[in-house]
């Protein structure tokens, strides 16, 4: 039996196809790669008709689902001798059968090595990494999906699903989603609370000194204001 030809995979490919595994339709709003499995072969027979095909095909629901991720962070790059971090941001577009698997995940093992350095000459190696921005071609998925949320989408989380987290003791998008994702687990609630208080106890004291100076900031600007309104007249 003839062997099927290798596969290449660009830079926004998947990782190579399982055996059994046949090439799902592209989907119209992205150049990646996905895949559908209609039904694996047992050794030594042969490949399904297409009758076959067709029937097998009916019971499974491809995910033609696509992402598109906006990401920044920092990379190490080269500059003439020396080693320095340098910021970058780049778009991707990504299969939802890849986002299933972790987004930043597939970002850093798979995307990062194979376009970073066709985009930035210098680049040599991650050093942070963030996603700024995530469109689903599901809306459902988009709504839902707190893995690939920025901070501000996450925030909205909260207080549209009114849940118990304390937005100003996370300003980091990564500490904001753990506590979401402890909150909304049954088996986790009682940690939720325990860590969030833990946290308020910790970086409390913090945020009250940060809005009395920002009080003490704006009153400052408002007395400036009406002094010069008053030199106006």
């Amino acid at each position: 039996m003839p062997t099927a030809p290798a596969m290449k995979i660009s830079a926004l490919s998947e990782p190579e196809t399982p055996p059994g595994a046949a090439l799902a339709p592209k989907s119209a709003h992205s150049t990646a790669m996905s895949f559908d499995v209609e039904g694996e072969r047992k050794p030594g027979t042969a490949s399904p008709t297409l009758a076959n095909r067709s029937k097998t095909k009916g019971r499974i629901k491809p995910n033609n689902d696509t992402w598109v991720f906006v990401i920044e962070g920092m990379y190490g790059g080269r500059d003439k001798n020396s080693f320095v971090e340098k910021p970058y941001k780049v778009t991707i577009t990504m299969p939802d059968t890849q986002v299933e698997k972790g987004a930043l995940h597939q970002f850093i093992k798979h995307y990062a090595p194979r376009m970073m350095p066709k985009i930035y000459k210098d680049y040599q190696n991650l050093f942070t990494f963030e996603i700024v921005n995530a469109v689903c071609t599901s809306s459902e998925k988009e709504a839902t999906n707190i893995q690939v949320m920025p901070r501000d989408c996450l925030a909205t989380f909260v207080i549209d699903n009114e849940l118990p987290v304390e937005l100003e003791l996370y300003a980091d998008a990564d500490d904001l989603r753990h506590a979401i994702k402890e909150c909304l687990d049954p088996k986790t609630t009682d940690s939720f609370e325990a860590n969030q208080q833990l946290r308020k106890e910790r970086i409390g004291p913090r945020l009250v000194d940060a809005t009395i100076a920002l009080d003490f900031i704006q009153e400052s600007i408002n007395n400036s204001l009406k002094l010069n309104q008053a030199d106006d007249l």
